[in-house]
């Protein structure tokens, strides 16, 4: 089903149950990713996981998801930037050049930044989704992934399995180029800590790449 806007909160649980009980995706779209929004995103997890009877995964699954739309959404801002500068994104020389300035200037104008994405329609999708025991969480946004930024996803991913705290890892994740990635770290430690088995998994397709992860139900959550 897909939800509305600002839906209080204990109509969005009424709705979810119904949903749930009928393993159906629980989706919501939204064209920018502000505080607002992030604390609507809120409330449909809290909805969905008391619809669940799974309340005690609310803080990793809220980070989780919080995460992943702040990246979508920074992905998007990326797009709108570089056109406007006359870079381009997918070549290597365009995106160094164009990653110099881009969180002081497109963070510093950021209302301007979600306007443009808004009228280009870059969206930022999450689908929420019990199906027998696991949750399926995912996060879709309708632009390409690029190749530097898909290496540097796999490269915290694979950070974080290589190491058990955020003190051993935090002379690794130096980055000047776009920040130090440690969100994307932080949640393979947690998926560690929770012995999850399964992975941050990514898929692109033409015009659209999609971040997401399947989480047995019913785990007792342990920070990093």
């Amino acid at each position: 089903m897909d939800v509305q806007n600002n839906l209080p909160t204990e109509k969005l649980y009424q709705l979810f149950r119904k949903s749930v009980n009928l393993e159906e995706p629980i989706v919501f779209t939204t064209y920018a990713y502000s505080r607002k929004e992030e604390q609507y995103v809120d409330q449909i997890i809290g909805a969905f996981l008391k619809a669940i009877s799974q309340e005690q995964m609310n803080d990793f699954v809220s980070y989780f998801v919080r995460e992943l739309m702040i990246n979508a959404q920074k992905a998007n801002t990326k797009r709108v930037y570089f056109d406007e500068k006359g870079l381009d994104i997918n070549n290597m020389e365009d995106y160094r050049k164009g990653m110099l300035a881009f969180r002081d200037e497109a963070f510093a104008n950021i209302d301007y930044y979600l306007g443009k994405q808004k009228e280009r329609g870059l969206y930022i999708k999450l689908s929420v989704q019990k199906k027998h025991s696991t949750i399926i969480l995912k996060i879709e946004n309708n632009v390409t992934i690029t190749k530097v930024e898909e290496m540097r996803i796999h490269n915290k991913l694979k950070i974080g399995h290589q190491y058990d705290s955020i003190e051993d890892i935090l002379t690794e994740v130096v980055d000047t180029m776009e920040g130090g990635g440690l969100g994307l770290i932080i949640l393979v430690l947690m998926m560690k800590k929770m012995e999850v088995s399964g992975k941050i998994d990514v898929q692109k397709d033409q015009g659209s790449t999609t971040v997401g992860v399947k989480i047995p139900s019913g785990l007792q959550v342990v920070k990093p």
